[in-house]
């Protein structure tokens, strides 16, 4: 019976705890109408709370570029759970003349259905609005859950009339062209590579190897290979460290702490010598920190197909499922052997999304 109780007495903490924080988030946003109820703006929704560095990354990346393009305007920035807990003040905020940027990523398709659930709330209630989708990869299961959700969004991403969608890569593409025709469909890189020259990565004594590796459901990477991986570099006496590329906690307050956690991120990976990862933004955040990087295929098609935009890229090397150690330890002795190997300088990413979304909007 006291267990019981004690179970309901949580219950109802948390309900009310929650009721408090959503009353907190609606006051915020009210003051924000109040404060700036005068200025032209340009929103921003769907950003992460989440311990997901590489979103973190998404939307730091994405609010510099916005705030370059549009440097008479106010860009306001609604998290995925303000969204969730403030969406009737949200769009009481927003005029039917706003134009609306959603977070891309990797969460377009039913993988991760609560953050397709929001994006199709958005489509549906901004009808009259320019939305664009920022560069997103596309996964939809090919089985009966795969194909339900598809026809969902199907339905209601056609359903508006002025909805682009940024594919980051040639795949998620075709897809779009393929099932949601009547909306426009651009190919561009992740968000994310624009901050190649909008960061300075300081130059210091690289030791080691660091593995950033998922432990979620779109981790695919044999667990032996690792462990083989390990001895190696034990047998050649390399140090290694094994991260997630995840924050310890959720970070309520993101919009202010996001900086750090990105450029923390990116002076921790150009501590070492080589990063080997499964993850699409380790890869990329590698890339911009001039480390070598190993990189192992996920779940989907979103490493595969979104390091295309690196294929001439000498430092990142993508192996997919190759499981053969020998090769393996191969790229590892080429990236230790090699100091004049990072070549990033030349990749103008930031003008070549900039002039994308300027083609979109019509500037």
């Amino acid at each position: 019976m006291n267990s019981v109780r004690e179970k309901d007495k949580k219950d109802i903490l948390s309900k009310i705890t929650q009721l408090r924080n959503d009353n907190i988030r609606s006051i915020d946003i009210i003051s924000d109408i109040i404060l700036h109820k005068d200025k032209e703006k340009i929103f921003f929704i769907g950003t992460p709370e989440h311990t997901n560095i590489g979103d973190h990354a998404i939307a730091y990346a994405t609010n510099i570029m916005l705030k370059k393009l549009y440097k008479d305007k106010l860009i306001k920035e609604y998290t995925v759970n303000d969204f969730i807990y403030a969406k009737n003040v949200i769009c009481k905020f927003i005029k039917d003349s706003d134009i609306i940027f959603l977070h891309g990523g990797g969460n377009l398709g039913n993988l991760w259905i609560s953050e397709e659930n929001v994006r199709r709330d958005i489509i549906s209630k901004f009808k009259n609005n320019e939305l664009i989708i920022l560069p997103q990869s596309i996964y939809f299961s090919n089985d009966e859950n795969g194909i339900e959700e598809l026809k969902k969004s199907k339905r209601i991403y056609n359903s508006h009339n002025n909805l682009t969608i940024m594919a980051r890569d040639k795949k998620s593409y075709d897809f779009a062209k393929e099932y949601f025709c009547n909306n426009k469909i651009i190919l561009s890189p992740d968000i994310v590579f624009s901050l190649c020259h909008n960061i300075n990565i300081p130059i210091v004594n690289r030791e080691g190897i660091l593995f950033l590796l998922r432990t979620d459901k779109e981790k695919i990477t044999d667990d032996q290979l690792i462990e083989n991986i390990k001895l190696y570099l034990s047998s050649i006496n390399e140090n290694y460290v094994i991260e997630t590329n995840l924050l310890t906690s959720a970070v309520p307050n993101c919009k202010l702490e996001r900086e750090n956690i990105v450029i923390n991120q990116l002076n921790n990976i150009s501590k070492y010598k080589i990063c080997i990862t499964d993850r699409l933004h380790g890869a990329i955040l590698a890339f911009i920190s001039n480390t070598p990087c190993i990189v192992f295929k996920s779940l989907d098609h979103k490493i595969e197909y979104g390091l295309e935009w690196l294929k001439d890229v000498k430092s990142i090397s993508y192996i997919g499922e190759n499981k053969d150690i020998e090769y393996i330890k191969s790229i590892i002795n080429k990236y230790l052997n090699n100091n004049n190997i990072n070549l990033n300088t030349n990749m103008d990413f930031d003008k070549q999304i900039e002039d994308l979304i300027l083609n979109i909007i019509g500037k």
